[in-house]
């Protein structure tokens, strides 16, 4: 699965299947899916709420590139985090993988991991950036999560 404000998601079948897209509007960014994309009935990655839902148990591999652009002045550090979402009166939310980027001109950091999940688990992206100075688009900004193969 990729979003963007981009998102690419691998089939329990194998097949790849490709969602991306993304918008932003009254001060939030929201992930969406491409219109483009074909509709996977087996995937193992689901789109929901601004997160990503596991409905196969297995290895993960996420990845996330964010291009930010030219320091404004005033801002503390920017950076990319990606969380494993915790569940109702079970689980805390769990911060799995961080890059930031101190860099005053423009710029781009890449982050990747991966993780064994469960069904029922999620994941979701959170782009820390004062006023937003980060490029939109596919090339730029995007995220994206494959379920590995058993061995």
């Amino acid at each position: 699965m990729e979003a963007s404000p981009r998102s690419n998601v691998p089939t329990s079948s194998g097949k790849p299947s490709h969602k991306s897209g993304g918008c932003y509007s009254k001060g939030t960014l929201s992930w969406e899916n491409d219109h483009d994309a074909p509709v996977c009935g087996s995937c193992s990655l689901v789109l929901r709420d601004n997160s990503v839902y596991i409905t196969s148990k297995g290895f993960y591999y996420f990845y996330a590139q964010v291009t930010f652009t030219r320091h404004t002045g005033g801002e503390e550090k920017r950076k990319v985090t990606l969380f494993k979402n915790g569940i109702q009166n079970k689980t805390q939310q769990r911060r799995l993988s961080e890059a930031v980027y101190h860099g005053e001109k423009e710029g781009t950091v890449f982050m990747s991991r991966m993780v064994k999940l469960q069904q029922g688990n999620s994941l979701s992206l959170e782009i820390t950036s004062k006023n937003n100075s980060f490029r939109y688009g596919g090339e730029n900004t995007y995220w994206g999560a494959y379920q590995l193969p058993p061995y």
